[in-house]
C-alpha cells in the first residue's frame, strides 16, 4: 500500500492472554483498522508517522486499541464514520466500508468499537471484545 514503509508500526501487548474467537473476523478487523491508519496519513514526507496496536485484557474483555498520528477525525464525522458510504469517507474520496466492516466484524463478536479522545490529539479507536 501507498505510504506503507513510511509509517513505524508497533505493538504493546500488556501480557499473553488466552483469548477464544473467530481468527477470519479478527483478520478482518486488524487489516481495515491497519489499512485505514495507513490510508489516511498525512502527507508531509519530514513527519514522523506512526501506528501503535495495543492490546490487554480486562476482566474477561479482551481490549485492542489502534493509535495514530495521521489526518484524524472530526469531531462532526464521529458518529458517522461507521456507517456506510459515509459522508467523512465521500469527502476523503473513498468508499467508506473499512470501519463499517469493522463494526459489523465486532458486532458479530458481541464486542464494541468507539472513537476515543486522545491527549496527544491522535487518532484512536478503543474495540472491545468479550
Amino acid at each position: 500500500m501507498e505510504g506503507f514503509e513510511e509509517i513505524k508500526i508497533s505493538t504493546e501487548i500488556a501480557e499473553p492472554a488466552d483469548y477464544d474467537s473467530d481468527p477470519y473476523l479478527l483478520e478482518i478487523i486488524f487489516h481495515n483498522m491497519l489499512e485505514n491508519a495507513i490510508r489516511f496519513q498525512k502527507k508531509a514526507e519530514s513527519f514522523d508517522k506512526f501506528i501503535k496496536v495495543k492490546v490487554h485484557k480486562h476482566h474477561a474483555n479482551l481490549v485492542l486499541n489502534f493509535i495514530d498520528n495521521g489526518i484524524g477525525i472530526k469531531q462532526v464525522d464521529a458518529d458517522h464514520i461507521f456507517k456506510m458510504f459515509s459522508q467523512a469517507a465521500l469527502e476523503h474520496q473513498t468508499v467508506g466500508l473499512g470501519l463499517y466492516i469493522v463494526k459489523q466484524c465486532v458486532n458479530k463478536l458481541n464486542g464494541s468499537i468507539n472513537l476515543v479522545p486522545n491527549n496527544q490529539k491522535n487518532t484512536e479507536f478503543e474495540i472491545v471484545l468479550s
